[in-house]
């Protein structure tokens, strides 16, 4: 019997998907060390996979599905005896590097997030840096994939982890097991899903997040941070991080990264948020008003409900105000970006037979693998199809250039309204994602080749009325 490809049509798809699991499996599922409610973490990471599947990044066929329970090592009293040693000798490390950081970090705050997301050759995070520069006595920057970091602080944290790792091995995969084989069972029963890899993951993430807490634990009790400040909350070592400084009441911060909708795995309407609330950031920071009305409904219910404050897109505000001279002669410029799904077949002729405009395609960073559609489409189209400038130069640079960009549900759309560029939304998830935009004809919608033409051609004689 062939094997079936797992395909979801839509977000919204694999958002019932999660939501029928959490009913299946909410009374079975087992507490991790007797203080973690294991949905959490196995929301996102199924969430994520899916989302991933969806997205056209990883191709997934169904399989017979091989959960082995973990194997009880027996160790010798020799190799007890060397993992006591191994372990005494961090906890004297430790100690020593405790005693210099403690409270290293009072009265500042500690900025969570990941240098590869950095831009400017690796110097500058636009989610990070636009606070961290308004503070008039400077905290610290953690990069969690350890890299450029402040020296002491990295050894510290290292040396925790390696601490814990040794301490905890194993001690938490027979609870990890039982939850991933509770998930397994009921997305192969009632779902007809069965991926070894999500397996994989959902063991993993739940085997290694306690070990994690504690150490991040530890390392906020030392360093003592006022404020914890970070994006992408559900990230498992940044979740991991804020979990921690809610339990030492340190105050934490999510800013909002990109456009959150309902259909977004971690922002979607959460089950059981009250009982939830060690995961979820105490504030967050978000972009627009109606993003603040998306998360007090979604994270809300009798037990809690999230503080939020609008302060904008801060990196969007600054790059405005320093290229409000560099918008001309662009009125033929087009800018399309990519999320890992090639453009609509309507659409692609309509720009293979266009030969007014300049074309810019902009993959996306994390999920490129339309690529190879992009470079067979640009190698049979010709000068005006622009790739490599579109792909190197920064985003807010890229925009001076166009007048037009085309998005399925890109948060790029927010950021392109912002310079007052022309913004047109394609497919069925960019239209769910931007209804309200699309309706107030604030964003214009295209389904089908006549309507690219008129609108394109309607916004380029408004600039010819209106020019800069």
């Amino acid at each position: 019997m062939p094997k079936e490809k797992i395909i979801f049509g839509s977000r919204k798809d694999y958002i019932s998907v999660l939501i029928d699991l959490f009913h299946g499996v909410k009374n079975k599922l087992k507490p991790l060390d007797g203080i973690v409610n294991p949905w959490f973490l196995i929301r996102i990471q199924t969430g994520y996979f899916f989302h991933l599947i969806y997205s056209g990044k990883l191709q997934v066929e169904n399989e017979k599905t091989v959960l082995c329970p973990p194997k009880k090592t027996k160790t010798s009293f020799i190799q007890k005896l060397k993992n006591g040693v191994k372990q005494l000798l961090l906890a004297l490390k430790i100690n020593q590097q405790h005693k210099l950081l403690k409270n290293k970090l009072k009265d500042q705050t500690l900025y969570l997030g990941y240098q590869y997301h950095n831009i400017k050759e690796g110097k500058y995070n636009i989610y990070l840096h636009p606070f961290y520069e308004e503070e008039t006595k400077k905290g610290e920057i953690l990069y969690l994939d350890l890299v450029n970091n402040n020296s002491e602080l990295q050894s510290y944290l290292q040396l925790l982890l390696k601490y814990y790792s040794l301490k905890f091995k194993d001690k938490f995969h027979s609870l990890a097991y039982e939850n991933t084989s509770l998930i397994n069972n009921f997305l192969s029963k009632e779902k007809g899903i069965e991926i070894n890899k999500l397996n994989s993951n959902n063991f993993s993430t739940l085997g290694s997040y306690l070990i994690k807490l504690k150490t991040y634990e530890q390392f906020l009790k030392t360093i003592n941070p006022s404020k914890l400040f970070y994006y992408c909350y559900y990230d498992s070592d940044t979740n991991a991080m804020s979990f921690a400084a809610n339990e030492l009441k340190i105050p934490t911060v999510e800013y909002q990264h990109s456009n959150i909708t309902d259909t977004h795995f971690a922002y979607a309407k959460w089950e059981i948020p009250g009982t939830l609330k060690m995961h979820f950031p105490q504030t967050f920071y978000v972009w627009a008003d109606t993003d603040k009305d998306l998360i007090i409904n979604n994270f809300s219910d009798e037990e809690y409900s999230p503080e939020v404050e609008v302060v904008g897109n801060k990196y969007l505000q600054k790059s405005i105000e320093k290229s409000l001279d560099k918008n001309v002669g662009i009125d033929k410029n087009v800018l399309i970006s990519l999320q890992g799904q090639w453009i609509p077949e309507f659409l692609e002729d309509f720009i293979y037979k266009d030969k007014d405009r300049k074309w810019y395609f902009r993959l996306h960073p994390r999920y490129p693998q339309d690529n190879i559609q992009l470079q067979n489409f640009a190698s049979k189209k010709g000068n005006n199809v622009i790739v490599e400038h579109a792909n190197t130069l920064e985003l807010y640079d890229l925009f001076a250039e166009i007048s037009v960009l085309m998005t399925s549900f890109s948060g790029t759309a927010l950021e392109a309204e912002k310079f007052g560029k022309k913004v047109i939304i394609f497919g069925e998830e960019g239209y769910n994602s931007y209804q309200n935009k699309i309706e107030n004809g604030t964003y214009s919608y295209i389904e089908k080749l006549e309507d690219i033409n008129q609108t394109l051609l309607q916004n380029e004689k408004s600039i010819e009325k209106n020019p800069e």
